[in-house]
Protein backbone atom coordinates (compact mmCIF):
# COMPACT_ATOMS: atom_id res chain seq x y z
CA UNK A 1 0.00 0.00 0.00
CA UNK A 2 1.65 3.55 -0.96
CA UNK A 3 0.47 5.32 1.78
CA UNK A 4 1.33 3.13 4.84
CA UNK A 5 3.79 5.22 6.23
CA UNK A 6 1.21 8.28 6.55
CA UNK A 7 -1.81 5.62 7.78
CA UNK A 8 -0.21 4.47 10.70
CA UNK A 9 0.44 8.06 11.80
CA UNK A 10 -3.12 8.40 11.16
CA UNK A 11 -4.52 5.67 12.99
CA UNK A 12 -2.91 6.40 16.15
CA UNK A 13 -3.65 10.20 16.44
CA UNK A 14 -7.72 8.52 15.82
CA UNK A 15 -7.40 6.83 18.68
CA UNK A 16 -5.83 9.34 20.57
CA UNK A 17 -9.02 11.64 19.68
CA UNK A 18 -11.36 9.04 20.28
CA UNK A 19 -9.49 8.91 23.93
CA UNK A 20 -9.92 12.57 24.74
CA UNK A 21 -13.37 13.31 22.92
CA UNK A 22 -15.22 10.18 24.43
CA UNK A 23 -14.24 11.42 28.24
CA UNK A 24 -14.25 15.06 27.61
CA UNK A 25 -13.77 16.37 31.65
CA UNK A 26 -12.73 19.79 30.66
CA UNK A 27 -13.71 20.77 26.81
CA UNK A 28 -11.56 23.63 26.53
CA UNK A 29 -7.96 21.56 27.98
CA UNK A 30 -9.31 18.55 25.59
CA UNK A 31 -9.31 20.98 22.60
CA UNK A 32 -5.56 22.32 23.47
CA UNK A 33 -5.19 19.12 23.85
CA UNK A 34 -6.07 17.79 20.84
CA UNK A 35 -4.80 20.85 18.44
CA UNK A 36 -1.39 20.28 19.85
CA UNK A 37 -1.74 16.81 19.05
CA UNK A 38 -2.85 17.47 15.25
CA UNK A 39 0.32 19.64 15.34
CA UNK A 40 2.90 16.98 16.82
CA UNK A 41 1.28 14.59 14.01
CA UNK A 42 2.21 16.57 11.46
CA UNK A 43 5.67 17.47 12.80
CA UNK A 44 5.94 13.30 12.78
CA UNK A 45 4.60 13.42 9.13
CA UNK A 46 7.43 16.05 8.31
CA UNK A 47 10.05 13.57 9.58
CA UNK A 48 8.58 10.55 7.76
CA UNK A 49 8.64 12.56 3.98
CA UNK A 50 12.22 14.00 5.06
CA UNK A 51 13.58 10.65 6.27
CA UNK A 52 11.18 7.83 6.35
CA UNK A 53 11.72 4.43 4.03
CA UNK A 54 8.77 4.74 2.43
CA UNK A 55 8.63 8.32 1.27
CA UNK A 56 8.01 9.20 -1.76
CA UNK A 57 11.17 11.60 -1.41
CA UNK A 58 13.42 9.06 -0.08
CA UNK A 59 14.90 8.91 -3.84
CA UNK A 60 15.29 13.12 -3.91
CA UNK A 61 14.97 14.65 -0.82
CA UNK A 62 16.38 17.88 -1.69
CA UNK A 63 12.83 18.00 -4.05
CA UNK A 64 11.01 17.83 0.14
CA UNK A 65 10.00 21.60 0.49
CA UNK A 66 7.40 20.85 3.87
CA UNK A 67 3.54 19.82 3.49
CA UNK A 68 1.32 22.39 3.37
CA UNK A 69 -1.92 22.51 6.47
CA UNK A 70 -5.26 23.82 7.36
CA UNK A 71 -4.91 25.31 10.74
CA UNK A 72 -6.30 22.99 13.08
CA UNK A 73 -10.00 23.07 13.23
CA UNK A 74 -12.04 20.86 16.32
CA UNK A 75 -14.78 21.94 14.43
CA UNK A 76 -14.15 19.40 11.29
CA UNK A 77 -14.09 16.74 13.93
CA UNK A 78 -17.75 15.41 13.07
CA UNK A 79 -18.91 12.03 14.94
CA UNK A 80 -21.13 9.94 11.98
CA UNK A 81 -24.05 7.66 11.83
CA UNK A 82 -22.99 4.37 10.18
CA UNK A 83 -24.99 2.50 8.20
CA UNK A 84 -24.12 -0.84 6.86
CA UNK A 85 -24.65 -2.01 3.78
CA UNK A 86 -27.08 -4.93 3.28
CA UNK A 87 -24.22 -7.30 1.54
CA UNK A 88 -20.79 -6.63 0.96
CA UNK A 89 -19.51 -6.16 -2.40
CA UNK A 90 -17.01 -5.12 -4.21
CA UNK A 91 -16.29 -1.67 -5.70
CA UNK A 92 -14.07 -0.78 -8.36
CA UNK A 93 -12.41 2.81 -8.32
CA UNK A 94 -10.13 4.44 -10.71
CA UNK A 95 -7.03 5.49 -10.59
CA UNK A 96 -4.65 8.64 -11.28
CA UNK A 97 -2.59 6.76 -14.08
CA UNK A 98 -6.16 4.82 -15.83
CA UNK A 99 -6.10 1.59 -14.08
CA UNK A 100 -8.67 0.41 -11.53
CA UNK A 101 -8.25 -0.70 -7.74
CA UNK A 102 -10.85 -3.20 -6.01
CA UNK A 103 -12.32 -2.09 -2.25
CA UNK A 104 -15.31 -3.78 -0.32
CA UNK A 105 -18.51 -1.41 -0.25
CA UNK A 106 -18.75 -1.37 3.45
CA UNK A 107 -21.52 1.20 4.53
CA UNK A 108 -22.37 5.04 4.64
CA UNK A 109 -21.44 7.87 7.32
CA UNK A 110 -24.12 10.12 8.00
CA UNK A 111 -22.95 13.79 9.82
CA UNK A 112 -23.76 17.12 9.50
CA UNK A 113 -21.14 20.10 8.58
CA UNK A 114 -21.08 23.20 7.25
CA UNK A 115 -24.93 23.56 7.72
CA UNK A 116 -25.77 20.58 5.80
CA UNK A 117 -26.49 17.01 6.22
CA UNK A 118 -23.27 14.46 4.32
CA UNK A 119 -22.63 10.73 3.47
CA UNK A 120 -19.46 9.32 2.70
CA UNK A 121 -19.33 5.79 1.23
CA UNK A 122 -17.24 3.70 3.71
CA UNK A 123 -14.79 1.33 2.24
CA UNK A 124 -12.34 -1.91 3.35
CA UNK A 125 -9.65 -2.83 1.90
CA UNK A 126 -9.49 -6.38 0.16
CA UNK A 127 -6.39 -6.80 2.11
CA UNK A 128 -6.23 -10.83 3.81
CA UNK A 129 -6.42 -9.99 7.59
CA UNK A 130 -6.66 -6.41 6.82
CA UNK A 131 -10.18 -4.59 8.72
CA UNK A 132 -8.72 -0.74 8.03
CA UNK A 133 -11.60 1.34 6.82
CA UNK A 134 -11.36 3.72 4.12
CA UNK A 135 -12.55 7.12 3.18
CA UNK A 136 -11.57 8.52 -0.66
CA UNK A 137 -13.10 12.08 -0.62
CA UNK A 138 -13.02 15.22 -2.66
CA UNK A 139 -14.73 18.62 -1.77
CA UNK A 140 -15.71 22.40 -3.24
CA UNK A 141 -11.40 23.09 -2.32
CA UNK A 142 -10.24 19.89 -4.70
CA UNK A 143 -8.55 21.35 -7.78
CA UNK A 144 -7.95 24.72 -5.74
CA UNK A 145 -6.72 24.51 -2.07
CA UNK A 146 -6.59 20.95 -2.04
CA UNK A 147 -5.16 18.61 -4.32
CA UNK A 148 -7.45 18.03 -7.67
CA UNK A 149 -7.24 13.83 -6.71
CA UNK A 150 -9.03 14.41 -3.55
CA UNK A 151 -7.97 13.18 -0.35
CA UNK A 152 -7.54 9.99 2.15
CA UNK A 153 -8.64 9.20 5.61
CA UNK A 154 -8.65 6.06 7.50
CA UNK A 155 -11.71 5.75 10.41
CA UNK A 156 -12.94 2.77 12.76
CA UNK A 157 -16.30 1.72 14.32
CA UNK A 158 -16.86 2.75 17.54
CA UNK A 159 -19.37 -0.36 19.45
CA UNK A 160 -22.11 2.34 19.20
CA UNK A 161 -22.30 2.27 15.61
CA UNK A 162 -20.66 5.38 14.98
CA UNK A 163 -17.26 6.79 13.30
CA UNK A 164 -15.22 9.82 14.07
CA UNK A 165 -14.65 11.64 11.09
CA UNK A 166 -11.85 13.70 11.83
CA UNK A 167 -10.84 16.13 8.72
CA UNK A 168 -8.00 17.52 10.28
CA UNK A 169 -6.26 14.55 9.19
CA UNK A 170 -6.86 14.46 5.64
CA UNK A 171 -4.24 13.85 3.86
CA UNK A 172 -3.11 13.59 0.29
CA UNK A 173 -2.13 10.64 -1.64
CA UNK A 174 1.12 10.45 -2.97
CA UNK A 175 0.21 11.81 -6.35
CA UNK A 176 0.23 14.88 -5.11
CA UNK A 177 3.68 14.56 -4.79
CA UNK A 178 4.64 12.86 -7.90
CA UNK A 179 2.64 11.60 -10.72
CA UNK A 180 4.60 8.37 -11.05
CA UNK A 181 2.57 6.97 -8.79
CA UNK A 182 -0.71 5.30 -8.92
CA UNK A 183 -3.52 6.42 -6.93
CA UNK A 184 -7.32 5.45 -6.31
CA UNK A 185 -9.61 8.69 -6.82
CA UNK A 186 -12.39 8.91 -4.84
CA UNK A 187 -16.02 7.31 -5.80
CA UNK A 188 -19.00 9.50 -7.34
CA UNK A 189 -20.53 8.77 -4.15
CA UNK A 190 -17.73 10.67 -2.26
CA UNK A 191 -17.59 14.27 -3.91
CA UNK A 192 -18.86 16.75 -0.72
CA UNK A 193 -20.71 19.45 -2.09
CA UNK A 194 -19.14 21.47 0.60
CA UNK A 195 -15.87 22.83 1.27
CA UNK A 196 -13.54 21.00 3.95
CA UNK A 197 -11.30 23.67 4.93
CA UNK A 198 -9.15 21.20 7.27
CA UNK A 199 -6.54 18.84 6.75
CA UNK A 200 -3.48 18.65 4.33
CA UNK A 201 -3.71 21.20 1.15
CA UNK A 202 -1.96 21.16 -2.13
CA UNK A 203 1.57 20.39 -2.38
CA UNK A 204 2.21 22.64 -5.24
Amino acid sequence: MILSGIKIFSLIVTVFVLIVFLYPHNHEKNQETYINQIQKHRAEIDVFMRNGEESPFRANPETYLGLKYFDPDPGYMVTAKFIPVDVETSVVLATSDGKAIEYFKYGYAHFNLNGRANKLLVLKQIISGSESLFIPFADSTSGDETYGGGRYLETDILPDKTLIIDFNLAYNPYCAYFASYSCPLPPLDNYLAIAISAGEKDYH
